[in-house]
């Protein structure tokens, strides 16, 4: 502003790309929607999406010829808004610049975000895929594999924005009439297919539909198996073959052409029973068409139709994951194809045909709802307003201040990429004894086949890995730095990689020794590094355990006391899979040395994983008091608080609730119905008013109220918290009553079931929840959202401990008054050498912030909180030094120029 006395303002300081949030986001987008063929029928499609959106939508169509496709309908723009675009939307399909006008380039420009959608499925990169991404801020691609495909080569995001797929209120159709004009008998019923004669994968896919339909009897029970296939001409040898094998066999049909051919595309409309029999090109939106329409789709369980397509919606066929290999195969190069079992086919159409012959609804009822769900009109548009607003807040200046609604995550990101080859690495079978560090190989499965250990000095380091596995060249000289760093260690593991692993699993980081996730699983696995006098101590190997011999022995090892470390360096490679110890061995290795203490393991939440149980009997179950903050507030929708729901969740638990006194700590004067209610525990109000003037603080008012209460076992519940299950004072306590153990979370979710909290670890320069946001049921590093483990911090939200300990520390800090209060908290109980363990056994919903609001947390807490933790975060014993700390999620960073690679 001027100086004086003149007002006017002279210079916008926002950021020319800013996107302001006062008006509706103005969209540009180009696509071919006025030329026929399936990529501007996908752009039509588009187009009816977008304006379901709540947005200004300028269209442009493609002005310039469009390949050889012929427009149905003039090349004239639509215009919602004469201002400067905030996002221009472009479809890459097929599009190259020359296709668009000076002014259609002019527009793209302006723009204050440009996105690029390829809205088709790709198998692999367009020749000019890097051209079309220049200039772009983001990149759209409609499923996972196409989102993969770019992975690691564009430096903007990748987002998964699927088509959508609209839902028919009913197929109206002369079906007689269309079966007698194509020479079908107009009683049959119709099976059909889509072959891809370019698909090396298809043609056999094909080849095995054409002999499962012979088998299985259905051309004698008036089905007809109706093949439209694409000529490309590629392998007419192989063409040839599969066109006699069609002619030859009873009861098919074949046309050439594409599903949106007139005559194809009404059989398709007609037909009882959809296979796709390839992954390229447009079969997962066929596949996604044919369940909207309610009809039985078989498809290859191994691509990412299956995505979508299970058992309970559909016919998924046993498959063998392949890549295309062939420079003629459209599967080429590396893309992944399912090869469908013949038998297995066979036995779908057989399943499939008899649901329709005996008007069983159920299977094509479950398919339209499930399409209905996930890519609806409705679905889709609301995911692309959710992007675009992201888009938006993401030119915010300082996005953190503004409000932010969240939302949950649709589309993963993939882990980096290392594909270990171990050109130049040495074998086991090869290492030769050095420095006083003794190889003992183990067979490929981690048994022992009681071959006498090699002699030595008492201080000798015997180094066990399988025999077969790869070593780092550095093992001896990084084994022997640690153990002279670390004197008191007399059992040393390491991390290791896989090279078929699953890339998200394939490199290994161990945290430092965690005897709760032991327990859940062999996390440690190999190489294991043991004084020779610690093996002799604690009885030497037990090859009883089989492929648990090293798994016992670190169970013993730490049974006996001493310490075991782990050196944070990947030192063995497996070219297949890495080997781990069986879970029934591990379960008998596990009990014996608890036995006595109460404790059994059952099967964990995942496949691999243990369960650690305690057994109370009801007279044993110690009480416990839970404490609650409130400012009752509201259930979204609802006359009732969050606190009643919790205190109605609470009387259901599986405990004795003569054990139970709840305290609930209110922030608003006066005595509310639901604490004059007679409720099966004991119940405590006690007002927290504040005066007039008086900042929240959230620290304060929790040791208060933990303060007040009288017995040992202490759970601490935010109001917005509601159990899932019956067991979760079991779970936390079960843990909670080990003197070793200071604190014990628990595995919250967002109303909207995305996961909220599986523990806390180290990242962009301070902590977050491990995979915030992600989906129920996605897949985590190693597992760990679903293993019980030890955290150096978790969320207070639901936090058991004792108060003896709360006792130690002197409860929160009071200075972090809003942000931090718990992460400082489970710091110092675990500075005192206390474990915190994380439960997902116990498992609640968790609104978020709703005990206290929303408010912005000063900055000095975070300041404070830095101050005093940020070396322990540096060195995280919980985590490692190698994750990502740019992410929410769990993932290995692989090294530089790695010995593996």
């Amino acid at each position: 502003m001027p100086v004086g006395a003149e007002r006017g303002l002279l210079v916008d300081r926002q950021p020319y790309t800013v996107i302001l949030p006062d008006h509706r986001l103005r969209v540009a987008c180009l696509g071919p929607w006025n030329y026929e063929g399936r990529i501007g029928a996908t752009s039509r499609e588009l187009l009816c999406t977008l304006r379901r959106a709540d947005i200004q939508l300028n269209a442009y169509p493609i002005a310039r010829p469009y390949h050889d496709h012929q427009q149905i309908c003039p090349a004239i723009e639509t215009i919602d808004f004469h201002t400067q675009p905030d996002i221009a939307l472009i479809q890459f399909d097929s599009l190259c610049a020359e296709m668009l006008t000076d002014a259609q380039h002019a527009v793209i420009a302006s723009a204050k975000q440009r996105i690029g959608y390829w809205t088709t499925e790709m198998d692999s990169l367009p020749p000019a895929w890097h051209k079309q991404c220049k200039g772009m801020d983001r990149i759209w691609v409609s499923s996972p594999r196409c989102a993969a495909l770019l992975a690691g080569k564009v430096s903007v995001p990748v987002e998964v924005v699927p088509r959508a797929v609209y839902m028919p209120a009913s197929i109206v159709s002369q079906r007689q009439t269309i079966l007698q004009r194509s020479r079908i008998d107009p009683d049959s019923h119709i099976i059909f297919g889509v072959v891809d004669m370019g698909d090396m994968l298809a043609r056999e896919n094909t080849a095995a539909l054409l002999d499962a339909f012979a088998r299985s009897g259905l051309a004698q029970e008036n089905w007809t198996l109706v093949l439209v296939h694409r000529g490309a001409h590629t392998e007419p040898e192989a063409e040839k073959n599969l066109s006699a094998l069609m002619t030859r066999t009873t009861g098919v049909h074949v046309l050439e052409g594409h599903v949106d051919d007139n005559e194809a595309g009404s059989l398709f409309n007609i037909s009882d029973i959809y296979v796709s029999l390839h992954s390229a090109l447009d079969a997962r939106q066929i596949a996604a068409e044919a369940m909207a329409m309610g009809k039985s789709v078989i498809a290859p369980d191994s691509t990412d139709i299956a995505e979508f397509l299970d058992k309970s919606c559909g016919y998924p066929v046993a498959s063998a994951q392949e890549m295309g290999t062939a420079s003629t195969d459209r599967t080429a190069p590396g893309h992944p194809g399912g090869r469908m079992d013949e038998a297995a086919m066979a036995g779908a159409l057989v399943k499939a045909a008899g649901a329709v012959a005996n008007r069983n609804p159920a299977i094509g009822t479950a398919a339209r709802e499930r399409i209905s769900r996930l890519f609806s009109a409705d679905t889709i548009a609301h995911t692309i307003m959710a992007r675009l607003s992201d888009v938006a807040a993401s030119t915010q200046p300082d996005r953190t201040m503004l409000p932010h609604k969240r939302r949950p995550m649709t589309h993963l990101p993939q882990p980096p990429q290392v594909n270990p080859t171990f050109a130049s690495a040495q074998e086991f079978d090869a290492f030769v004894p050095a420095d006083g560090v003794m190889p003992v190989r183990l067979a490929h499965d981690l048994s022992w086949n009681e071959k006498p250990l090699p002699e030595g000095a008492a201080d000798d380091w015997l180094f066990f890995a399988p025999h077969n596995a790869y070593v780092s060249p550095d093992v001896v000289s990084l084994l022997l730095d640690a153990a002279e760093r670390r004197p008191d260690v007399v059992l040393f593991y390491a991390d290791d990689i896989a090279a078929e692993e699953d890339m998200l699993d394939r490199i290994r980081l161990k945290p430092d020794f965690d005897r709760t996730l032991l327990a859940a699983q062999d996390y440690i696995g190999a190489p294991v590094f043991i004084r020779r006098h610690t093996l002799l101590e604690v009885g030497g190997l037990d090859s009883r355990h089989g492929t648990a011999v090293l798994y016992d022995l670190v169970l013993r090892v730490a049974e006996a006391g001493k310490t075991i470390s782990r050196i944070p360096h990947v030192l063995v490679g497996y070219k297949g899979q890495r080997p781990v110890a069986d879970t029934q061995a591990r379960c008998i290795a596990l009990s014996a040395q608890v036995s006595g203490d109460g404790i059994e393991f059952a099967p964990g939440n995942s496949a691999g994983l243990l369960s650690q149980q305690r057994r109370f009997t009801d007279d044993a179950c110690p009480s416990v008091s839970i404490v609650i903050p409130t400012c009752r507030s509201r259930v979204s929708g609802s006359d009732k608080t969050y606190v009643e729901h919790l205190l109605a969740g609470i009387a259901q638990a599986r405990w004795p609730m003569d054990r139970v006194t709840v305290i609930v700590g209110d922030d608003v004067a006066g005595e509310p119905d639901w604490a004059k209610r007679e409720w099966p525990f004991a119940f405590r109000r006690v007002e927290t008013v504040r005066p007039p003037g008086t900042c929240f603080n959230y620290a304060a008012k929790m040791n208060r109220l933990w303060r007040s209460a009288s017995d040992e076992y202490i759970i601490f519940l935010n109001d917005d918290a509601n159990p899932l299950t019956p067991d979760w004072i079991r779970a936390m306590l079960g843990f909670a009553c080990d003197k070793t153990v200071g604190g014990v979370g628990a595995r919250l979710y967002y109303e909207d079931g995305s996961l909220q909290h599986a523990g806390i670890f180290p990242a962009f320069g301070a902590v977050v929840h491990a995979w915030l946001n992600w989906p129920a049921g996605a897949k985590t590093y190693q597992d760990w959202a679903m293993a019980q483990r030890e955290w150096s911090m978790v969320t207070g939200a639901v936090f058991a401990t004792r108060r003896t300990v709360l006792e130690r520390i002197n409860g929160f800090d009071e200075r972090f008054s809003l942000e931090f209060n718990d992460i400082d908290l489970c710091l110092r109980i675990r500075n005192l050498g206390y474990r915190l363990v994380y439960n997902p056994d116990a498992v609640f919903t968790h609104a978020e912030k709703i005990s206290r609001g929303e408010t912005i947390p000063p900055g000095e807490e975070r300041a404070l909180f830095l101050s005093r933790w940020s070396r322990w975060l540096e060195n995280d014993p919980a985590s490692h030094p190698r994750f990502a700390r740019g992410r929410l999620d769990l993932v290995a960073e692989p090294e530089a120029r790695a010995w593996y690679a």
